[in-house]
Parts: C-alpha cells; sequence; structure tokens
C-alpha cells in the first residue's frame, strides 16, 4: 500500500464515519421527542465503547492470525510493529474500525424508546466482539466463507447481516413498546420528517464511502473499480427510491408516504453493496428495486407479527442483506477479471456462487442473533434491559439523562396521569419528580395549567360555601 492508496481509504473511513451522524438523525427523526437525546447518547456508545472492544480484542479475532479458520488469536490491544508496514496496518484497521461501529449501530434504533442505556452500554461492547468473528470469517484470507469463495464486496452480509439479525433477535426477546399495538391508540407518526431525510441523506454519501473505499485504494486498476462502484451506488439507490415513490403512490392514496421513501432508498443501497463491483449499472437498478419491494412487505409483515422496530432497521439491513447475498449469486459477474472470477446464474456461473452466499448470510446471522439473545436473556437476568411502563411514558432523556425537551412540559401532566407507580420504583420516581418538577414549572403552559387548575379550585369551594 503506498501513501496514495491509504490517502483514498482513510479519506473514505471518515466519511463512513459520519454514518454515526446519519443513522442518530434518521433515528432522532423516527422517534418521540422525549427521546431524542437517548437516541444520540447510544452513537456515543457504540463509538467509544464498542470501539475500545474493537481495539482490544475485536480486531485480533477477525484478523490476528491468518492460519485460524474461526478466530484470530494474535493482534490484542492492537499496537502495529514499527516497521516499514506500520502505516498500512493502521490504514486496515482504522477502515475495519468504521465497520465494526457501524454494525452495532443499527441495532439501537431497533431497541429504541424502551432498553436502559447501561444495559446498552454492555450490549454494544458485546456485539462489536461477535461481529469481528463474521468479519474474519469472510475478510481474512484464510477465515472459512473466504475458503469457500464467499463475496463480500462491502459489508452488504457482513456488517448489514450482522446488524440486522441482531436487531430482530433484539426486539423478540425485548418486546414492543408500551402500548405500541393496542387497537385504540393513535398510529405513530414521525416527529421530525425533516430529521429523520436529513439523516437519510447523510447515510446516502456515506455508503459511497463505504463502497468506493472497499477497494483499499486507486493505483493501478483500483481507480477504475471505485469509478464503477460509486455509479453502481447510486443506480441501487435510484431503484429503491423510484420504487417507494410508486409503490407509495398506489397505496397511500396518491400521497408520498416518507417512510415508504426512506426505507426503499436504504434498502436499495444495501441491496447491492455486496456485489457494487460484479453488477451492470442496469443490474443495479432492477437489484435495488426488488430490495425495497422485499424491504416494504417485510416492514408490514413485522407489524402484523407485532415485532416493534422504530426506525426499519430490519427490514433495510437483514432482508436487504438477505437480497443482496442472493443478487451476487444471480447477476454477480467480473468483467475485471480480478475479483474473485465471480459469475452469478444469469451469467452461465451455475448455483455454485448462490449457494456458497446463502451459506454465508445463514452463518452470519444465526451467529449474531444467537448470541444476542443471549446477550439480552442475561440483562433481562440483572434487570438491567427494559425500561419500566412508567419510565417509557415518561421518556428516556428525562429518566437516563435528566433532559426535559422543549415540548416536555405540555405533555408532563398527561405522562404523570397515566403512571401506575409499583412499590419498587415509588423512590426512584419521587426523587425525579421532585427535581425535575422544578424545571417544568418554568415552562409558561405549566403555568397556563396550574391558572386554570386554581380557577376551578375557586369554584369549586364557592359552590360548597353557597350548599352550605
Amino acid at each position: 500500500m503506498n501513501k496514495d492508496d491509504a490517502s483514498w481509504i482513510l479519506s473514505n473511513t471518515f466519511l463512513i464515519l459520519t454514518m454515526q451522524t446519519g443513522f442518530g438523525m434518521l433515528e432522532t427523526g423516527s422517534v418521540s421527542h422525549k427521546n431524542v437525546a437517548n437516541i444520540m447518547i447510544k452513537n456515543c456508545v457504540d463509538v467509544t465503547l464498542g470501539g475500545l472492544a474493537f481495539w482490544i480484542a475485536g480486531y485480533a479475532f477477525a484478523f490476528g492470525d491468518p492460519s485460524r479458520l474461526f478466530d484470530g488469536h494474535t493482534g490484542f490491544f492492537f499496537t502495529p510493529p514499527g516497521d516499514a508496514h506500520t502505516g498500512t496496518h493502521y490504514t486496515h484497521y482504522i477502515f475495519q474500525f468504521s465497520f465494526a461501529s457501524t454494525a452495532t449501530t443499527i441495532v439501537s434504533g431497533a431497541v429504541a424508546e424502551r432498553m436502559k442505556l447501561k444495559g446498552y452500554m454492555l450490549f454494544s461492547i458485546f456485539n462489536t466482539i461477535i461481529y469481528s468473528f463474521s468479519a474474519g470469517w469472510a475478510w481474512c484470507a484464510t477465515g472459512f466463507l473466504a475458503r469457500l469463495g464467499f463475496f463480500d464486496f462491502a459489508g452488504g452480509i457482513v456488517v448489514h447481516t450482522c446488524g440486522g439479525a441482531s436487531a430482530l433477535a433484539a426486539t423478540i426477546v425485548l418486546g414492543p413498546r408500551s402500548d405500541r399495538f393496542r387497537k385504540d391508540r393513535t398510529p405513530d407518526g414521525l416527529n421530525s420528517p425533516t430529521t429523520a431525510l436529513t439523516g437519510i441523506f447523510m447515510l446516502w454519501w456515506a455508503f459511497l464511502g463505504m463502497n468506493c473505499g472497499s477497494t483499499y485504494g486507486i493505483t493501478d486498476h483500483r481507480w477504475i473499480v471505485a469509478a464503477k462502484v460509486s455509479v453502481i451506488t447510486l443506480n441501487g439507490s435510484m431503484g429503491g427510491g423510484i420504487t417507494g415513490l410508486v409503490l407509495s403512490l398506489i397505496f397511500k392514496q396518491g400521497r408520498i408516504d416518507i417512510t415508504y421513501v426512506m426505507v426503499s432508498i436504504m434498502s436499495g443501497i444495501v441491496s447491492i453493496t455486496a456485489g457494487c463491483p460484479i453488477l451492470s449499472p442496469r443490474e443495479a437498478i432492477v437489484v435495488g428495486a426488488i430490495g425495497a419491494s422485499i424491504a416494504l412487505v417485510a416492514m408490514h409483515l413485522l407489524k402484523r407479527m407485532q415485532i416493534d422496530d422504530p426506525v426499519g432497521a430490519i427490514p433495510v439491513h437483514l432482508f436487504g442483506s438477505l437480497w443482496s447475498a442472493t443478487a451476487v449469486g444471480l447477476f454477480g459477474d467480473d468483467e475485471f477479471g480480478y475479483l474473485g472470477n465471480i459469475h452469478g446464474l444469469m451469467h452461465k456461473g451455475g448455483w455454485h456462487q448462490l449457494v456458497v452466499q446463502w451459506i454465508g448470510f445463514t452463518s452470519i446471522a444465526l451467529w449474531n442473533a444467537l448470541f444476542t439473545v443471549v446477550a439480552f436473556l442475561i440483562l433481562k437476568k440483572f434487570r438491567l434491559l427494559r425500561m419500566s411502563a412508567n419510565e417509557e411514558r415518561l421518556g428516556a432523556d428525562w429518566v437516563e439523562h435528566n433532559v426535559c425537551s422543549a415540548t416536555f412540559g405540555v405533555k408532563l401532566d398527561k405522562a404523570l396521569k397515566d403512571i401506575n407507580l409499583d412499590c419498587d420504583e415509588v423512590d426512584l420516581m419521587i426523587e425525579k419528580l421532585v427535581a425535575d418538577l422544578r424545571m417544568a414549572v418554568a415552562d409558561s403552559k405549566i403555568h397556563q395549567y396550574k391558572a386554570k387548575e386554581n380557577s376551578l379550585l375557586v369554584e369549586h369551594d364557592k359552590e360548597a360555601r353557597d350548599v352550605f
């Protein structure tokens, strides 16, 4: 690796890391106003605690020893030797770091508004380690999937299957938000559509960094691959986005549903991420369109099954990655001749590649789902998993961070009326009420409420005196 290649990889790495902001904005725009700060803190946790876990052990498990099929056992507490290849080691590490942090962040949206922060902090560490095994299987030269001929160019399966499978397992164990599927409940809407859409734009461009940066340089033939990958990435998003617009017009009475469009664009990109250098521009549009259709169907099926996914992480990342794996086996064609000589079923390559891709997807999905269930059951055992119903009504911002949103005071009275304190929660709730009601009283809406209440009391006293 020379300095030009390193500059290319580092520049794209920094672009990938902006995914944390993109996911944060998408999620805060999708959840209730009383949980937005908590969402952003979880993304900070993914980079800090998850990043620490990757530095200590994750990178070693993924790439530590080229002689092992399942995991590595060297390279813990990543510090490369001071030789001529030091820059190469650092560059590879930071690029893989950006992928690892992205995989865990996918889960944060699926568990939004009901998972305790302390439990999520522990899970972020654990999930980063579990992800690292999957990365080693696929991207270390001696990993068992790599030896089978498994192809995942930019994490369409390794990253997104990891995040999507963990998200599905997490939501099943965690359960839906309180009253989420109650029949008389008002349907959820986006808290801030503009914030969510801004997050989509940031993710859109960050995916260009993830996919193009996976060429690991621009010297020799790699700049040609990077140029093609950029076109394929955008074509996949266009195919997905157009599908979302059309289906929205058909099924939403002629209106454009914002959630449809966002899910479709993201699933379109995920669908081409595994095979972006071996798909043609025309195939990319088709793959993106099919991926968007699958994600939208999955979104409605999950809702009917009462699986609560506030931001659509499961349809986009799990079902999108399944189709991404399938698309490689169907449409993959290594026109350059130096990307593994991949030829899918539609290019007279037979069934081999398709079967290998499905083996890879299944292995990674089961691995991450299984250990997510184990982790969540342990957290549940120690009461670190789920917020109480009362805490959900008050919101994670107030309960976890002592933060009041601008509209908190307006809805505080309603939240308090809905609360039924359990004996174990009395002390905690009283302490928070005493401290935080002082902040809420400053809100003009609270003053108006109190004034109206006092007026009613005066009228009641007057009526009582008249009676006697």
